[in-house]
């Protein structure tokens, strides 16, 4: 069944898709009036409905069904990431949104080549939201704007009092340990740097900060494997705790 992102309430019983949603549900996958879709909100909920009228550029909903909300997953995990270069950082965080990460940092390094702007923000954003369509997600994953290391080592006050695990990509480490994410964790940030490598002050800054540096492969990976590999083993790991 086709999804579609509806950012609104959606609590009442006739629903209208945005203008671009509905170019997308009218003419990208031509649906027709009295189709069964999916909507969700990018915070957990969900709707089951039937196209009730179709237009170009506006389409129509009526709600059939409130789907069970999607609880916010615990620990909350934070991919920190020196961003790889070209479209391999638009396809490295639609795959964290299918993992089930709940926010993307792009880090700033002394090794890493910016590539900035609003515009390149909203093509991230637009990327999320198609990785949730199609993974069946209705947590849409938080992208930042580009941001300096130090935001990994000194968190926002609302963050600051709560038990974190910060965890460094680095070759030449000590090998991942589940056991580091205990169930009284309730931050998870993965640090990964550039393909460059830390500096030996990033990484003094890192572990000055608390971060425990690991591997989680005997060579050596480009950063967006890199990112995927650990990222991958802490939501499986958190996963196996909620079972």
């Amino acid at each position: 069944m086709d999804r579609f992102f509806h950012p609104a309430d959606l609590s009442r019983p006739t629903l209208s898709l945005d203008e671009a949603e509905s170019h997308h549900a009218a003419r990208v996958l031509r649906k027709k009036e009295g189709d069964s879709v999916e909507l969700f909100d990018g915070r957990g909920q969900a709707v089951r409905g039937q196209i009730s009228l179709l237009k170009k550029t506006s389409v129509e909903i009526r709600v059939l069904e409130q789907l069970p909300p999607q609880p916010p997953a615990k620990p909350r995990i934070t991919l920190a990431v020196a961003a790889p270069k070209g479209d391999r950082l638009k396809w490295l965080i639609e795959k964290a949104t299918e993992l089930g990460v709940d926010r993307v940092i792009p880090l700033l390094t002394e090794r890493t080549i910016v590539e900035s702007g609003a515009s390149k923000l909203e093509t991230l954003r637009a990327g999320v939201v198609a990785a949730c369509k199609q993974s069946g997600r209705n947590w849409v994953m938080e992208i930042t704007e580009n941001q300096p290391l130090t935001s990994v080592c000194q968190p926002p006050p609302s963050e600051s009092d709560l038990p974190t695990l910060t965890l460094i990509g680095e070759p030449a480490s000590p090998v991942f340990r589940p056991a580091w994410i205990t169930p009284e964790i309730t931050n998870v940030q993965l640090v990964i740097g550039p393909e460059g490598g830390w500096t030996d002050a990033e990484l003094t800054l890192l572990v000055a900060a608390g971060a425990i540096r690991t591997r989680v492969a005997d060579h050596v990976l480009r950063t967006e494997t890199a990112a995927l590999q650990l990222a991958g083993l802490a939501v499986w790991w958190r996963e196996s705790l909620r079972s």
